[in-house]
Parts: structure tokens; sequence; C-alpha cells
């Protein structure tokens, strides 16, 4: 079995509120089921926002010219490290908080490192792992409300080999408790644990037959 536990990401900048609620019932999910997790706060985190300055692109190396300066690469090298990745966050305005959108803009230096390698004659790509996604919006309808979260996140994880298999998608729960007071979303959320941990044996077992 991968030693590394999964990662949980709760990108809300609220403490406490239903993004933390779902990490919650998602983290006993895992343990309930044997597996090792990690959660990390970014809120509790200093990201610096990209500032454009193609420094990465022009570096040989690919390096970020703010990595020395923030948490940013500590926490891109977790998701790299990761059997499985789980990422909780609000929707605010149909898109994910300021400071996450942040973190995921930096990771521009990454895909210019990923550019380079795939121009390397012989490179293969590693293999992939499963990521899932937790989203929650105080908003109660909206056809597209999810979407474009979705699909920059799919994007962003792509970065790390990380390939989104499941997204818990929760509308109207506006107050910091409401999650708390829904036992049927909380069931879910454990389930969605539970199933991350099957899904890391599963792919430990794949890597052993190789």
């Amino acid at each position: 079995m991968h030693s590394a536990p999964i990662r949980v990401l709760a990108c809300s900048p609220r403490t406490s509120g239903n993004s933390d609620f779902m990490v919650h019932n998602f983290v006993q999910g895992v343990r309930g089921s044997g597996g090792k997790v990690e959660v990390t706060y970014l809120r509790d985190l200093n990201i610096l926002p990209c500032n454009a300055c193609r420094y990465c692109s022009e570096n040989p190396e690919g390096r970020c010219i703010l990595s020395a300066r923030d948490d940013a690469e500590k926490l891109f090298h977790q998701l790299q490290e990761a059997p499985l990745v789980f990422i909780a966050a609000p929707i605010f305005f149909y898109s994910v908080p300021a400071q996450f959108k942040a973190f995921i803009d930096r990771a521009q230096h990454v895909w210019v490192q990923r550019e380079r390698q795939r121009a390397t004659p012989g490179w293969t790509p590693p293999a992939s792992k499963p990521g899932l996604l937790g989203l929650v919006a105080a908003r109660t309808r909206g056809d597209n409300l999810f979407e474009g979260s979705i699909l920059t996140l799919q994007y962003f994880l792509d970065l790390f080999n990380i390939r989104v298999v499941e997204s818990c998608r929760l509308m109207g729960y506006d107050g910091p408790d409401d999650l708390a007071g829904d036992g049927v979303a909380c069931m879910r959320l454990y389930e969605l644990g539970a199933k991350a941990q099957a899904l890391v044996v599963e792919n430990a077992g794949r890597a052993d037959d190789i």
C-alpha cells in the first residue's frame, strides 16, 4: 500500500463552515476504512499571487521566482506525493475563493516544467492518480453553478497527474452550520472518504502487479 497519506486540501477562508464540515466527514470515512489522511487548510498558508513575470518560462529549470517566499511550493510537493487528493471548496460567484485561485495560478511554473518534459525524447507520463472534489454553494439554483470550477480544477490537477474521478456538489448551504444538520449529505461525504481509501488500495495493488 502507498505509504503517503491521502491529502485533503481545505480551501475555504471561513473556519468551521460547510467546507470544513465536508472535510471532517470525508476524513472520518477514510479513517473508518483504515486509511491515512492529512488535511491542509489553505487559509493557514502564505500564498502569493502569480505576477506574470515569465521568470519560470525564461529560467532553465522552470522555477518560480516566488518559491522561496511563500508556502506554494511545499503544497505542490504534497500534491505530487499524495496517492489521492480531495479538494473541498465553497463556490463564490460561480468560482473558487480568491486564495485558492491564487494558488492555482502559481502552478504556471509546473506547467512550464511539464511541457519541457513532454518535449524530451523518450519521455513517458507517469501513471495518473485519482482526485475527488467536494464543492458547496449557498445558491439553490444554477444549472452551471459548479461547471467552471470543475473545469479549472481538472486542468490544474492534471499538472500533477491527478484525474478527477468524482465530485460531490452541494447546493443551498449558506449558514456555517447548514451542512452539519444534513445527515444524508454527511453520510455521502463519509462514503466518499471510504471510496477514496478503496481507490488508494486498488491503485497500490496495480502498482505491485507491474
